[in-house]
């Protein structure tokens, strides 16, 4: 059986947020067995300019709606990450390194 993917709760409300790859990075990484590629390739993309601490500088501010979480959320769309609750961060981290082997679709498992 396939591994599922986690579950990304929506970031709203005043918490901490980090950067996490988007769902069609996930899905590409997982079914091809680079998920560790993609998990250090995130790691070294949220320490870089300018995506290093965008969801700090706003925290305050990103509540569902506004626009400061309009802003993030958008300009982290651009590089194919989310904005998620910092808790999320190594539970995706530990989905992603678990996957590093390629996945059959379910039809093709044999």
């Amino acid at each position: 059986m396939a591994e599922q993917l986690p579950a990304l709760a929506p970031a709203c409300g005043e918490q901490e947020w980090a950067l996490a790859p988007g769902p069609a990075l996930m899905s590409r990484a997982v079914r091809d067995g680079d998920g560790p590629l993609l998990a250090r390739e995130w790691a070294e993309t949220a320490r870089e300019r300018p995506w290093s601490g965008l969801p700090s500088r706003y925290e305050r501010h990103l509540r569902a709606g506004s626009r400061a979480h309009l802003y993030c959320t958008a300009f982290a769309a651009y590089a194919g990450l989310i904005l998620v609750p910092a808790e999320q961060v190594a539970r995706i981290s530990a989905f992603l390194e678990a996957a590093n082997e390629p996945q059959l679709p379910p039809d093709l498992h044999v």
